[in-house]
């Protein structure tokens, strides 16, 4: 596509305080281009007319060609980190961008920068430079689970030199693929192995759940089951794909095993749970998988003579190369009858709070 020509400058405009014939020959030859600089106006405003309906055209149809950005050079591009959408792209000056504006992700000047239909590609930082492409734990692939009880009821008592197993109850999103709040599926009278990574089914209640584990006592054991959609009934016949079967033998329901489970990849994890009159107070994520530490929380030496309260805090990153089950542990040193948390009274209570990101 042929580029078009550029507007001619106009001749130096005439002025009262030029001489009389300066003057007359200023406005001769400022009339004289007035016509023709118009054309040459228009003519743009034609051409850029038909380029927006090009442009249109193509974008309907999905043919894009390559957008140079290299006059973006020295500029970043404005992401949101929270989530939400932003309409355009905002463009930030090096000179004024600061890790509070960008959320911690470190400044780069853009060589390089093109825009295909196939998005933001072949991104070049300057030699010295940190890149701006960061992972955005904000995003999808959450798991976010808590310890979630009625109003007015305790997280639990603590006991002295003690190590309790947080409770995890609640599922209250579920983004990560393969990964999620373990329950506890007790059978027994079982006639075939089942296999972890299947699809159990309860032949009566028509409830499923992907096993994640089996702890197989012989005739008797526990699968440990994510992504539970029914309720299955006690005393049905539950069988996996690959002619696994036995007998549901869980008449109390299927409890959670305060356990997520994990696939392989790499994650991020926040999580708090509540110290109450506990004195020196721990807390940190356990591999119950592998019967190991993962990430070392907060310690916190909570009060038992002020009836005070702390939040003991988990955050970090790890990798697993395998399908892995975490729980949270919690070390107290002193006794009470509310240590793992003492209720509001007000709406829920809510002890245990975990969110794992899936950042790669």
């Amino acid at each position: 596509m042929a580029a078009i020509a550029a507007v001619a400058a106009l001749p130096t405009a005439p002025s009262r305080e030029t001489s009389g014939a300066q003057y007359d020959a200023d406005a001769s030859a400022w009339a004289a281009a007035l016509n023709p600089w118009t054309v040459e106006v228009n003519a743009i405003a034609v051409y850029t007319y038909d380029q927006a309906i090009s442009a249109l055209a193509a974008a309907t149809a999905g043919n894009l060609s390559a957008l140079d950005l290299m006059a973006l050079k020295g500029w970043l591009l404005g992401v949101s980190l929270d989530g939400t959408a932003i309409e355009g792209v905002e463009l930030i000056p090096l000179s004024q961008a600061t890790d509070a504006i960008l959320g911690g992700v470190k400044l780069a000047t853009l060589a390089q920068a093109r825009v295909g239909t196939g998005g933001l590609s072949a991104l070049t930082p300057e030699t010295g430079r940190h890149s701006v492409l960061s992972h955005n734990p904000f995003g999808n692939s959450l798991l976010h689970v808590v310890d979630e009880k009625a109003a007015g009821v305790s997280g639990g008592a603590a006991a002295a030199g003690g190590t309790a197993t947080r409770a995890l109850q609640t599922e209250r999103t579920a983004e990560i693929s393969g990964g999620g709040l373990v329950w506890n599926l007790a059978y027994d009278g079982q006639t075939a192995n089942f296999t972890v990574g299947q699809t159990v089914t309860g032949g009566t209640s028509g409830a499923t759940g992907v096993i994640v584990a089996d702890t197989d006592a012989g005739a008797t054991g526990t699968l440990g089951v994510i992504a539970v959609t029914g309720t299955f009934a006690d005393n049905e016949v539950i069988t996996d794909p690959l002619g696994g079967a036995a007998t549901a033998n869980i008449a109390a329901g299927v409890q959670s095993a305060n356990k997520v489970y994990l696939p392989a990849g790499s994650y991020w994890v926040d999580a708090s749970v509540p110290s109450y009159s506990t004195l020196n107070s721990k807390a940190w994520l356990y591999d119950s998988t592998n019967a190991a530490d993962s990430l070392i929380g907060t310690g916190e030496r909570v009060s038992s003579g002020y009836n005070a309260n702390a939040r003991l805090l988990i955050s970090g990153r790890f990798t697993i190369a395998s399908g892995t089950e975490f729980s949270i542990r919690h070390y107290t040193a002193s006794a009470d009858v509310n240590g793992l948390g003492i209720a509001t009274g007000v709406k829920a209570e809510i002890y245990t709070d975990l969110k794992i990101w899936k950042i790669s």
